[in-house]
């Protein structure tokens, strides 16, 4: 009688209760990790882990759509013998308790979302849609996943088709506190052979950028534009790497941090700027997990970085000359505006490795504590925080 007096005493207090049926997914441990892991929304939205935690719950009978999309793209199921390939693109299915769900398809009446993978990673889905820019030069680029009727996108990109440089992306910022765990290697080019000629466009571009901001390449360039003697100071303790204006710090989800490798996303920075930019990033993240609320964010570039000749004049820097134009600038800065509760904040963090004369004058710096809510260890004294009203006179084309 004393483990059923046990029983009920937990029962009584809620620890055990067999009629509950929620879903609680582990973000961590609930995929299969080894394969690509499919695209799930919930409420036409990327499903996303609570706030405080690496896990999310749905009510009993909650609807989720499971897709892999892709030209050649199909839903995985995995049994006992191995992953049977459904056929399917997409799948609705329903909350069934722990990490188990049920759907009207006779093959997957029941299963657990572990069971299910992608027979290859989820097709990106690049949308053109409305100028952007100053004067309207520029493309919006909206990056995200496609399955079935139902776009959702991760970040919005303004795009100089011309210079081959993003002017600026919006994103959205969420209270989380997970990494995700590691997964399957990214598809190859014969997989954007596959999904058609943007496919081919997009995988070759993103390739040419990790080319072009390569030691080999850079090497080359700045041999090319300042002669070997300079070239060997310059790169002698910094290199140039790509820099995600979207960072995939900010996401919680494999399915978005993989949509901020497009090229649309990337500029070069220095690699002594990282440390500058992490904290930055820390900080924001931070700031928005103690809200426990959402903040819009832009992050952009702005101007062309030039360096000292040995001559004595300075050239403006861009990784490649292509069909007699030069392409892919260095930016002089990077900027965050950050919309927080008291309105919005400029971050503005100079992109140079060469000494940078005091103050900016589109860029009033107004000390630490105009972001106390936000920790940034500022360890340059170019590194600014400003009035987005006094910036947007440098930006006018940026609109919040």
């Amino acid at each position: 009688m004393a483990w059923q007096l046990v029983l009920l005493t937990l029962l009584s207090l809620g620890a055990v209760n067999y009629a509950n049926l929620d879903c609680v997914l582990d973000f961590q441990n609930d995929f299969d990790t080894s394969n690509p892991l499919p695209i799930i929304l919930r409420d036409n939205k990327l499903l996303n882990p609570d706030p405080n935690t690496c896990s999310v719950v749905l009510p009993e009978g909650s609807k989720i759509l499971i897709g892999c999309p892709g030209d050649t793209n199909s839903i995985m199921y995995m049994q006992p013998h191995g992953r049977i390939d459904t056929g399917l693109k997409q799948l609705e299915a329903s909350c069934n308790g722990g990490s188990n769900f049920i759907s009207g398809n006779s093959l997957l009446d029941s299963f657990a979302l572990k069971e299910i993978s992608c027979k290859e990673q989820p097709k990106v889905t690049v949308r053109k849609t409305t100028k952007c820019g100053k004067d309207n030069q520029h493309q919006t680029y909206q990056c995200g996943y496609t399955i079935g009727n139902v776009f959702v996108w991760a970040f919005e990109s303004c795009y100089d088709e011309r210079l081959y440089i993003p002017s600026h992306v919006k994103y959205e910022i969420r209270p989380h506190t997970c990494t995700p765990a590691p997964t399957a290697p990214s598809g190859n080019i014969l997989t954007g052979l596959l999904e058609g000629l943007l496919g081919i466009v997009l995988y070759i571009l993103s390739a040419v950028f990790n080319v072009l901001t390569s030691l080999v390449a850079q090497k080359a360039r700045f041999i090319e534009l300042f002669g070997t003697e300079l070239a060997d100071v310059y790169l002698r303790d910094d290199n140039l790497e790509p820099c995600y204006l979207a960072n995939p710090f900010y996401f919680a989800t494999v399915a978005e941090q993989s949509v901020t490798t497009h090229y649309v996303n990337l500029a070069p920075q220095w690699k002594s700027v990282t440390e500058s930019l992490e904290s930055l990033q820390q900080g924001v993240q931070n700031y928005v997990n103690q809200g426990q609320n959402s903040l819009t964010v832009y992050s952009g570039t702005i101007g062309v970085l030039t360096l000292p000749t040995s001559l004595g004049s300075s050239r403006a820097l861009y990784l490649v000359t292509f069909l007699g134009s030069n392409v892919c600038p260095v930016p002089q800065y990077f900027y965050k505006v950050v919309i927080a509760d008291h309105g919005p904040l400029v971050f503005l963090i100079s992109n140079s490795i060469a000494a940078v004369p005091s103050g900016v004058p589109f860029c009033t710096d107004l000390g630490s504590d105009a972001h106390s809510g936000i920790s940034w260890n500022r360890k340059r004294s170019f590194d600014l925080c400003c009035d987005f009203e006094e910036f947007q006179k440098k930006v006018s084309y940026l609109q919040l």
